[in-house]
């Protein structure tokens, strides 16, 4: 795992990004939400590969040179795409509310 220090710019593209996810959650159409996913998968600029390092097969899904807020980005946005159909299958098999002990489900 690389760890990497944000630079102001960066935690400030970070901080503007956050605000974007808040689309992703709440009361909206399943439509609604897929359109927000996909809005941000496409300004994340994802580029996936797989990769067998370190003995290991798993996914980038940013460029190595990617910066550390270009990173946040890609991963976040993959994750909400990889989450969000599993959720709403999940709901057409068994209704639930949309808030879970406070939290907002995907």
């Amino acid at each position: 795992m690389v760890r990497r220090t944000l630079t102001d710019a960066q935690a400030e593209t970070v901080w503007a990004w956050s605000r974007r996810l808040a689309a992703c959650f709440g009361n909206q159409s399943l439509e609604q939400r897929c359109q927000a996913i996909s809005e941000l998968l496409a300004d994340a600029s994802t580029s996936p590969r797989i990769s067998l390092h370190d003995g290991r097969l798993h996914l980038h899904y940013s460029a190595a040179d990617a910066d550390a807020a270009d990173h946040v980005r890609a991963i976040t946005a993959a994750g909400l795409a990889y989450v969000a159909p599993r959720r709403a299958m999940a709901r057409q098999q068994s209704p639930l509310t949309d808030m879970v002990e406070g939290y907002p489900r995907v």
